[in-house]
């Protein structure tokens, strides 16, 4: 049995390797999208150059092709979004106190929108899908790889924060001698540079993008992969001591016992699944409850993360911690931005600006709002964050109707994880500083449009797009 699983698994392997040369061009832009900053040399990175290439390559091919309104037609209103992101966070232009960080702001979303939409226009198909979901969980796997070297061994992305090698890709060296002996004080040597950071540049940011895959992951059919997959996740959130994601892990873990119950305990691997299942069931609860307490050790990240735990940490120690004592205090200074400009908000990319304007927050100065729902809600005001709530509430229900009513098997499973995803989404995009810049969430919100649109097809029976 255990022979057939792995011929499994590298078959699964050789396969996904195949598809990858199905279409070469959208692999490495879907590559270039989850590297991100990874691979890049000051402020341009490969993901610009394959967007570039991108819009010229396919904009010749459509612009030939006859049937071009065929297929930018699109059967459901959820693409409509973006325009109205764009267009809405272009206008505040008008009002923004500083107009360059408001259009660099909106540069942003218009990449982001490209990803989405690139990704939503090119599946057509359950066959494209497929491919898409292949390029994106190969080079995943790369980042998890990556992240695992950092955790237990020296090595370290050369373009990350806690990197060396910065200069040598035009950017400044964060950690210089002044900055590196702040973080001592507080923490050991072993475990700053053992924070993982992938290709994301941060560990806040790796740690987001890892629980938007964790409900993949956990709908894998092959359980060994499952089994290296979700594993190596919540060890990759535990190292990167991302206190909210783990939380994030946890919630998602329950979402997915409770959506698929009924398939759980009705399949026909139950022994084999539910052994996984029990496995990543002790594993998050031997975590959330410090279970090194119980045998007298100590990890100190384990210690960080616990939230059910019989050593309780003071209230007083918990919120005058460096970290959270500085979300505080830019939460607050992002709310009394929202209490002056909340119907219109205060322009693109301006809270940043603004907050820096007063000097920041911390020894760092620290300007970005580091919580992804207030930065919208000060930035675009209640106009465009009643249409954001709006659309991600709609595009939950959607999925999980599809989840619900529709008989295909792999296309409701899929929108059930990307429904969680979504929802834990709300959790874990507060961890990063400014989720904005985060390119692997378009993706997610790309296959989130790609599932509700092939789904819209297979329902109405249509053909074409």
């Amino acid at each position: 049995m255990l022979q057939n699983e792995w011929l499994e698994c590298k078959g699964l392997i050789t396969d996904a390797i195949e598809m990858l040369k199905h279409d070469k061009r959208f692999s490495l832009f879907l590559g270039s999208v989850i590297i991100g900053l990874g691979l890049s040399y000051s402020v341009v990175y490969f993901f610009h150059l394959m967007s570039a290439y991108l819009v010229i390559h396919y904009g010749r091919k459509w612009i030939r092709t006859p049937t071009i309104r065929n297929h930018l037609k699109q059967p459901t209103p959820f693409y409509g979004f973006f325009f109205f992101m764009v267009g809405w966070f272009l206008l505040s232009t008008v009002w923004a106190t500083d107009k360059g960080a408001a259009l660099y702001f909106t540069t942003y979303l218009i990449l982001g929108s490209f990803i989405a939409l690139s990704v939503a226009w090119y599946v057509k198909s359950i066959q494209q899908l497929k491919y898409v979901l292949t390029c994106i969980a190969l080079f995943l796997s790369l980042e998890i790889l990556v992240s695992l070297l950092e955790v237990v061994t020296p090595f370290r992305w050369p373009i990350s924060r806690y990197s060396f090698l910065l200069p040598y890709f035009g950017r400044p060296l964060y950690l210089t001698p002044e900055v590196l002996a702040d973080l001592l004080q507080t923490a050991t040597p072993q475990y700053i540079f053992s924070l993982p950071t992938g290709f994301q540049w941060n560990p806040n940011n790796l740690s987001a993008v890892m629980c938007l895959l964790f409900p993949f992951a956990l709908i894998m059919k092959n359980q060994w992969m499952k089994l290296f997959f979700t594993v190596s996740i919540i060890i990759i959130v535990v190292a990167a001591s991302a206190r909210l994601c783990f939380i994030t892990l946890c919630v998602i873990f329950v979402l997915y016992l409770l959506a698929f119950a009924q398939k759980l305990c009705f399949s026909g691997e139950v022994a084999k699944r539910n052994a996984v299942n029990g496995f990543l069931l002790l594993l998050l609860s031997f975590i959330a409850t410090d279970g090194f307490y119980y045998v007298c050790l100590d990890h100190k990240k384990i210690h960080d993360l616990a939230f059910i735990s019989a050593c309780e940490v003071p209230y007083t120690e918990l919120w005058t911690s460096n970290s959270v004592n500085v979300r505080v205090q830019l939460l607050q200074q992002g709310w009394r931005l929202f209490k002056d400009h909340q119907v219109l908000g205060v322009g693109a990319g301006n809270s940043k600006f603004l907050i820096a304007k007063q000097g920041g927050v911390g020894k760092e100065q620290i300007n970005d709002l580091h919580f992804f729902w207030l930065e919208l809600l000060v930035d675009g005001g209640l106009v465009f964050f009643s249409g954001f709530v709006f659309w991600s509430l709609a595009m939950m229900k959607r999925l999980f109707d599809i989840y619900r009513k529709l008989e295909d098997e792999l296309l409701g499973s899929l929108s059930m994880a990307a429904c969680i995803g979504l929802i834990g989404f709300g959790l874990a995009g507060i961890s990063p500083s400014s989720a904005v810049y985060l390119l692997p969430m378009y993706l997610f919100w790309g296959i989130c449009l790609a599932l509700i649109n092939l789904s819209a097809i297979a329902m109405e029976k249509r053909v074409e797009i």
